[in-house]
């Protein structure tokens, strides 16, 4: 079981900031920075300097520490214990208790959401080793809408301190861990070259996360008359819009729109007197046997079966 500490979502400092813990820290921390930034990787071993320059920290031209790149089979006995990286995407890491944490953006805007955790009974540090995540280096993802969703609601646990907020707490980051490993996973097996997020597609994600939002808040599936109606909200081809729909979310709009309209179906069969052709009608179908055909697609059953299940 985890035991959360502390949590911050949102910290925002316009100067910049920096952590500097060489000997590491007495919690885990499961940090998301939201901007680009250095950070300070330990133990290399086994490279060689491939490039170095300005002090990213700032002031006097000073010569930062150089960058170092992996060659298998040789050493050098003057290489540094340590050197300045840079990561030019927002990305989590993940660091142990005594993991040296050393991260930064100097002079211009930071922000960044953190949680400090600690292992009550050796069930949550078996439940990281079994996860594929490494450990104080930057995990880029495609779409971090869903765990920072689960971030915001674990700052507003932590602030209320009510019954059952340790279990609660303990539940919502052991579903963000798995969150972030899953994707993680999935985004090495579709691109294990990838050097991170489209920008182009990136500069889209706020407007899409909302239209993805808007689509499954109760019926609003049913209302969307066509994709081409979607894509000119977004003042785009219905063909580039489908194309970053699917860049953001790993599935088509489509797919999201049916599912959308089968989970307001089920929520109506589950709650409401209504026969299927209602439901259907509700959910945007003119047609019966269409609305029939792709409920059973979804759901693995037909509609009036699912109606029998929950009755």
């Amino acid at each position: 079981m985890f035991q959360v500490t502390a949590v911050g979502y949102n910290f925002v400092h316009r100067g910049g900031w920096e952590i500097s813990r060489p000997n590491g820290f007495r919690h885990y921390l499961l940090i998301h920075i939201r901007n680009p930034f250095y950070y300070e990787e330990f133990g290399t071993g086994n490279r060689n300097p491939v490039r170095g320059g300005a002090d990213p920290r700032g002031g006097g031209g000073r010569t930062a520490p150089e960058i170092y790149a992996s060659a298998p089979g040789q050493s050098d006995a003057n290489e540094p214990e340590s050197v300045i990286r840079f990561c030019p995407h927002p990305a989590y890491l993940l660091f142990r208790p005594a993991d040296p944490e050393h991260f930064f953006r100097k002079g211009t805007l930071y922000a960044d959401d953190w949680v400090h955790f600690d292992d009550a009974d050796g069930s949550g540090r078996e439940m990281i080793r079994s996860l594929s995540l490494p450990y104080a280096e930057p995990v880029i993802l495609s779409d971090i809408s869903e765990i920072a969703a689960l971030h915001q609601i674990l700052d507003g646990e932590n602030l209320r301190r009510g019954p059952y907020r340790e279990e609660i707490s303990d539940r919502i980051l052991q579903a963000m861990l798995l969150k972030i490993n899953s994707q993680w996973e999935l985004q090495r097996q579709k691109t294990p070259k990838a050097a991170g997020p489209n920008p182009a597609v990136e500069a889209c994600r706020r407007q899409f996360n909302q239209i993805r939002s808007e689509i499954y808040q109760g019926n609003a599936a049913a209302r969307v008359q066509s994709v081409e109606a979607l894509a000119e909200r977004a003042n785009m081809s219905t063909s580039y819009f489908q194309h970053i729909y699917k860049a953001l979310f790993g599935v088509p709009v489509t797919k999201d729109l049916i599912q959308a309209r089968i989970r307001y179906a089920r929520f109506l069969l589950e709650n409401q007197s209504l026969t299927i052709s209602d439901v259907a009608e509700a959910c945007g179908y003119a047609s019966k046997e269409h609305f029939n055909r792709q409920f059973r697609s979804v759901s693995g059953c037909s509609p009036t079966e699912y109606q029998k299940k929950i009755h």
